[in-house]
């Protein structure tokens, strides 16, 4: 049975709630006890409740022993995983590590977000090469990378038995600009030469097969990019 000198260290002085506070706070813990609960106990687990950094230091550790998978079912590549290493230090930590995991919300992920499309978390370090530094931008195309790695992080969160639910699931990311251009008529004539060397080329008959179809293309290209220029 608890004394009253630990439900007094529980409820917290005096002067810090008003003497109604405490007799709730007194009687929330008192039918804790009554039904078998320890709330100091529950207490502690709960100061220790995994942050977002010591998972993430978790999830790092894992992806490089090659413990977590990418898309296809394999090991992430080195330089997948340094990439996702810059993220998490450079966003992710600095934005929410000291979070816990299970007190996360879907409002924290859009704050977090949108924090680094508006280049909070911006910054030039020095990197462990020599005279190498780091620069770190934000915008939407970070954002929705960074986003998008921690929902994955979640998910392996979700997988230990840590959060029932991810969080990021739902949330609307910005869409990563992608830089697309019609080649010029010049420049499929001159990709239409390369292929047509290869296929000339008796080393390359594996890749020759495939170079006829793509030089077709082109050429089809040029035809086109020559009717559109009249």
């Amino acid at each position: 049975m608890y004394s009253i000198a630990l439900l007094a260290a529980h409820v917290g002085l005096h002067g810090v709630w008003t003497p109604e506070e405490a007799r709730r706070e007194a009687k929330v813990l008192l039918g804790q006890v009554a039904r078998g609960g320890n709330p100091a106990e529950e207490r502690k687990l709960d100061r220790e409740a995994i942050t977002v950094k010591e998972l993430c230091t978790r999830y790092l550790e894992d992806l490089k022993n090659g413990l977590v998978l990418g898309k296809r079912g394999r090991p992430k590549k080195a330089t997948t995983i340094s990439t996702d290493v810059g993220r998490v230090e450079r966003h992710i930590v600095p934005l929410l590590g000291s979070r816990r995991v299970r007190d996360l919300a879907k409002s924290d992920i859009t704050q977090a977000m949108k924090d680094i499309m508006a280049g909070k978390t911006r910054a030039n370090v020095k990197t462990g090469k020599l005279r190498g530094r780091a620069i770190v931008r934000g915008g939407a195309g970070t954002a929705a990378r960074t986003i998008g790695l921690f929902g994955g992080i979640l998910s392996y969160a979700v997988e230990l038995g840590i959060i029932d639910q991810n969080p990021v699931h739902g949330v609307r990311k910005p869409k990563d600009r992608v830089n697309a251009r019609r080649l010029s008529e010049q420049e499929y004539r001159t990709l239409a030469d390369i292929l047509k060397k290869a296929v000339d080329d008796g080393q390359y008959a594996t890749t020759a097969k495939w170079s006829r179809v793509v030089r077709r293309l082109a050429c089809s290209a040029i035809v086109i990019a020559s009717k559109s220029a009249v």
